[in-house]
């Protein structure tokens, strides 16, 4: 069975944990303000739990205001092509989830640039805990469905069944619900970066 999650818990938390940011606590102030436009960014997203190993949920090509870390902290997340270029590298602390047992949450939207659809090879998330990467072979199917009128996210599915049926699974539930689907197993298909 799929986990189905709320997709309001998840973009609030998600949320809190960019606005602890903004507010200086622990990363610093956030580049991204409420006004921004929205433009075509990679959504990368994941946390650490309480000692401190992060882990990462698949990556994703949305449109959303920009929101960046500044500052400093214990962890990077870094995308590489496949010789090992680095393509971006953030500097930043994860904040802790209130109430959450001493685990933290981030979420950022990269400004998509130029050949990250073909050299994005691997994103990597290191930290004082040790590290998580997402690559090409990377297979944890997880869908996004939002709303094509209001542009707000409905619905974000995981565990997903592995392999081709995980994106036929995420259509069928998108031709179901009528909201239109964002997919990715790690690191998004060159396909969904043009949508």
């Amino acid at each position: 069975m799929w986990t189905i999650v709320c997709a309001a818990a998840v973009i609030g938390c998600a949320h809190n944990s960019a606005e602890t940011a903004a507010t200086g606590q622990d990363g610093g102030p956030s580049s991204s303000t409420a006004t921004d436009a929205q433009q075509r960014a990679l959504f990368l997203w994941g946390g650490a739990d309480a000692q401190g190993t992060p882990h990462l949920d698949p990556a994703f090509v949305l449109e959303a205001p920009p929101s960046t870390p500044e500052g400093e902290g214990r962890y990077t997340i870094t995308g590489r092509d496949a010789d090992g270029t680095e393509l971006f590298s953030l500097r930043f602390e994860i904040p802790v989830i209130a109430d959450g047992d001493g685990r933290g949450s981030f979420v950022f939207a990269l400004p998509v640039q130029e050949g990250w659809a073909e050299r994005l090879e691997s994103i990597t998330l290191e930290g004082p805990g040790g590290s998580s990467t997402l690559d090409r072979t990377t297979d944890r199917p997880m869908a996004i469905l939002r709303d094509r009128a209001t542009g707000q996210i409905r619905q974000i599915t995981r565990d997903l069944p592995p392999g081709r049926a995980g994106r036929d699974a995420a259509e069928a539930l998108a031709a179901e619900t009528g909201f239109e689907l964002f997919f990715s197993r790690g690191i998004p298909d060159p396909a969904d970066w043009g949508r």
